[in-house]
């Protein structure tokens, strides 16, 4: 008798592709697009400042956008591994505080599980399976 497990289709590697897309679009973005890098620099070296005042400055730069656009990088931070939670929920209590920063990670961290468990919900098992290896699946 056959294992059901050696029936799927083998792997396919188009997660590894999107990733590998978007990481090259950002990259190219940031090399031919001189407005795209400046804000990436400025971003950068404001965010590894340290700097609580500077750093608060600019995030009140998005208003009320702000806690918006800071959850929607955790969503993107979520299929991005080149994004680190950690340096988002600093940016958070750096930017808002021990206590919004916090609450505001917190929030952050569902809403993009959430939406992660959703995707998962919609897509079901049959696209786990036809777009992960055997070997994944199984640790799943």
């Amino acid at each position: 008798m056959k294992d059901n497990a050696s029936a799927q289709p083998a792997s396919n590697h188009v997660p590894l592709y999107v990733s590998a897309g978007a990481i090259v679009l950002l990259v190219g973005c940031y090399f031919l697009w001189p407005a795209f890098q400046n804000a990436i620099r400025e971003a950068f070296d404001i965010l590894t400042s340290g700097e609580r005042p500077r750093i608060a400055k600019w995030v009140q730069q998005f208003g009320p956008w702000g806690p918006i656009w800071l959850i929607l990088a955790f969503i993107i931070q979520m299929f991005l591994v080149v994004i680190n939670v950690v340096l988002l929920i600093l940016v958070a209590i750096l930017a808002y505080g021990p206590w919004w920063g916090s609450m505001w990670s917190f929030v952050g961290v569902v809403v993009a599980s959430s939406v992660g468990y959703g995707l998962g919900h919609v897509l079901g098992s049959n696209f786990v399976g036809a777009y992960w290896a055997r070997k994944t699946r199984r640790k799943w």
